[in-house]
């Protein structure tokens, strides 16, 4: 079964960020800048440190750009051991 059809509206954001890698992490309010929230790359979820404002957890890259957990499993998780982003 295809996680995504090929009218999957964040096929075209992917594009961008495609062959990044991304590491899951737990997200941090920004203290100084009072900073509470993220928003995945992909769908606009928020990843949050509070969770009643959105997801905990989620993936970064090195330009602090973040995935929601369902985006990267959509897009990034290993299918028998790629590790590139499947597009569909």
């Amino acid at each position: 079964m295809e996680k995504h059809s090929k009218d999957d509206w964040r096929i075209d954001a992917l594009k961008t960020i495609k062959d990044d890698k991304w590491e899951k992490s737990k997200f941090k309010t920004i203290e100084e800048s009072h900073w509470e929230h993220e928003h995945c790359t992909l769908c606009w979820r928020k990843i949050s440190e509070d969770p009643s404002i959105g997801e905990e957890f989620g993936y970064v890259n090195k330009h602090d750009q973040w995935l929601c957990e369902t985006c990267y499993k959509d897009f990034f998780e290993k299918d028998s051991g790629d590790t590139q982003a499947n597009p569909g």
